[in-house]
């Protein structure tokens, strides 16, 4: 195997696997009235990392769906006291749109970690980059690996 051919990504899975996940998640997802999609965003993102693979090493997706679903409610209450408070007053509408802006760095910031490696792994990061690289970027923001 050349050089080139070891650094390449592989994907493992087949349509008739994906089609059996999609199928059960969306079901779900509409008898649950959307409460599954959380699960349903998991289990997909579950089967495409873990059957693509980089240097002979598979990815993992490792976030929680409770996680994922206490924030679409914390959005949805969001949304709604937006709407309620510009429906009961311009004002009202305006304070909560500024009271929003003011939070988002703090909305926003947690979310810029979803690429960490507490959402999904490779094993031997070292190997993509030369090790000095590759222990500085294991440290700040690798996203990649479990373990480097």
């Amino acid at each position: 195997m050349n050089n080139q051919d070891s650094n390449t990504f592989n994907f493992h899975g087949n349509g008739n696997e994906y089609f059996k996940i999609w199928i059960v998640n969306l079901m779900l997802s509409i008898v649950t009235i959307g409460i599954y999609t959380a699960w349903a965003k998991v289990r997909t993102n579950r089967y495409f990392y873990g059957n693509t693979s980089f240097k002979g090493h598979r990815f993992d997706y490792l976030a929680s769906p409770i996680t994922i679903l206490k924030g679409r409610i914390i959005a949805i209450i969001f949304l709604g006291l937006y709407v309620v408070g510009a429906n009961y007053s311009p004002i009202a509408g305006a304070v909560v749109a500024i009271l929003l802006l003011i939070a988002t760095p703090w909305i926003i910031y947690p979310a810029l970690f979803a690429l960490t490696p507490e959402f999904h792994s490779l094993k031997m990061c070292a190997l993509i980059l030369p090790e000095p690289q590759a222990m500085l970027l294991s440290l700040s923001y690798c996203g990649l690996c479990l373990a480097c």
